[in-house]
Formats: structure tokens, C-alpha cells, sequence
């Protein structure tokens, strides 16, 4: 099995009214695919109300109070959380904030599991 931990990147983090964004770059030659997560955010965010991958909701099971940790409830379709090597795709956190609040610009922390090569790669946005 390939490891492509050191061949992953993140970027183009923005917060864009209640939704957080991070770009993860596949500079790998194999396909990856996205097995789990922890992210914690600004209580006043309110709670993660779903997530996408390119445009794709590949979560959607809401998560009351920060923080949380992703390792199911995935929607069915495997293959919305998969990354296709030398792409680069937005993953977007959906926040659902009190009273329609835009989303804080941090502190975030991230953690994003990848296989094959169980990558782990961490950020403090």
C-alpha cells in the first residue's frame, strides 16, 4: 500500500458566511478517499449542520456542540469522499449558527484521515 501522507496538501482555507472551507490537494498517483474527521470550532458557530466534498454533501448527520470526531454516517455513495490523484477539491463545513450569525473566522482545529496509508493531516486554522 502506497504512502501519500507526505504528497497531501491543505490550503485556501476561508470562512464565507456559515460555511468554512479548506482545499485538499491529491498530489499522489493513487485515489483517495476521506475516512474520517475531527474538527472543532467557535461555539458561537452553533452546530456543524452538514459537509461537502466538491460539491457533494458526503455527511449530513448534524453535531450539536464542538468538537466532534467524523468516522461514519458518510452518505451511501463511496465514492463522494474520494479525491482523484493530481486534483484538488473543497471541503466545505456547513454550520448552522444562531439567529442566521455568520461563522467566526477561528480558532478551528482539523483533522482529516485518509487511506490507503491512514494519513492523518492537522491544521489549526
Amino acid at each position: 500500500m502506497p504512502n501519500v501522507c507526505s504528497t497531501l496538501d491543505l490550503g485556501g482555507l476561508s470562512v464565507d458566511g456559515q460555511d468554512l472551507s479548506v482545499d485538499i490537494t491529491n498530489n499522489s498517483a493513487v485515489t483517495i478517499k476521506l475516512t474520517g474527521l475531527h474538527l472543532d470550532w467557535p461555539p458561537p458557530n452553533g452546530w456543524l449542520d452538514r459537509i461537502e466534498l466538491d460539491g457533494e454533501t458526503i455527511w449530513g448527520s448534524g453535531s450539536g456542540s464542538p468538537p466532534t470526531n467524523i468516522t461514519g454516517g458518510w452518505v451511501p455513495q463511496e465514492s463522494r469522499r474520494k479525491i482523484d490523484p493530481g486534483t484538488t477539491e473543497t471541503l466545505v463545513f456547513m454550520f448552522n449558527p444562531p439567529a442566521d450569525a455568520d461563522a467566526l473566522p477561528g480558532p478551528y482545529n482539523l483533522g482529516l484521515w485518509f487511506d490507503p496509508g491512514l494519513c492523518n493531516l492537522n491544521a489549526d486554522l
